[in-house]
């Protein structure tokens, strides 16, 4: 069975996952948690909006909790927004809606830069930790490898190496191909490394093949959904 989503905000509603603030603005806890709260409503707004429409995945953003790896925020947003999470999630597994997240370009676990990498882990573990709260055993973390440094075997083996020991992250985590950089192939070779799914975008292949068709790009990619039953 194919089942269509669409990412971050419903337009017909509308309501936003996505809401956040600058930077500079984030010692303001009230603002903070307002924001939060607002988002996490909105996602069991859309959710109940999907049911009805019959669509069965949703991408959340990822600022729902916005800032939320940042060393610098606030308070404790486990405990602030925990109870309201669990219950979002038990809502959208009664409607049978999976959910996902996809970290932006600059979470890069391959960078040669440490505290890149070191930051780009603290964004999945939160990424993690959400859909922990969430009780989303089948929850997705949409990933890009990065960059390649001109020498793509050794960006491969340190995304790898970075990866492997994050038991928190892996059980969510999936790697996409990319426009520029990875292929179809070269994502699926990282991925079965890390015993985790990857994912063929359609749009992402069309600019940058590898050399394969599409049909043969979904031929690699499928199969490593098998774990996940």
């Amino acid at each position: 069975m194919i089942r269509l989503g669409y990412p971050t905000q419903n337009l017909t509603i509308p309501a936003s996952t996505n809401r956040t603030l600058r930077l500079a603005s984030l010692s303001n806890i009230e603002k903070v948690r307002g924001l939060v709260r607002k988002n996490v409503a909105d996602l069991k707004r859309i959710l109940r909006w999907n049911a009805d429409h019959g669509v069965g995945l949703f991408r959340m953003g990822q600022a729902l909790i916005p800032f939320a790896s940042h060393p610098a925020f606030a308070y404790d947003w486990e405990a602030e927004h925990g109870e309201a999470l669990r219950e979002t999630g038990k809502l959208a597994r009664n409607l049978g809606i999976r959910l996902s997240m996809h970290p932006g370009q600059y979470i890069n676990p391959g960078s040669l830069k440490p505290d890149v990498v070191e930051r780009s882990l603290t964004e999945l573990r939160y990424v993690a930790r959400v859909f922990d709260l969430l009780g989303s055993p089948d929850g997705v973390a949409v990933l890009h490898m990065g960059g390649a440094y001109a020498d793509k075997t050794a960006s491969a083996t340190r995304f790898v190496e970075v990866m492997r020991s994050e038991a928190r992250i892996l059980p969510y985590l999936a790697l996409e191909n990319d426009e520029r950089v990875w292929t179809v192939a070269e994502v699926v070779r990282t991925a079965d490394i890390l015993g985790i799914p990857a994912i063929t975008d359609a749009f992402h292949h069309d600019l940058n093949p590898g050399g394969l068709t599409l049909k043969e790009a979904l031929d690699l990619s499928l199969p490593t959904w098998a774990s996940r039953g």
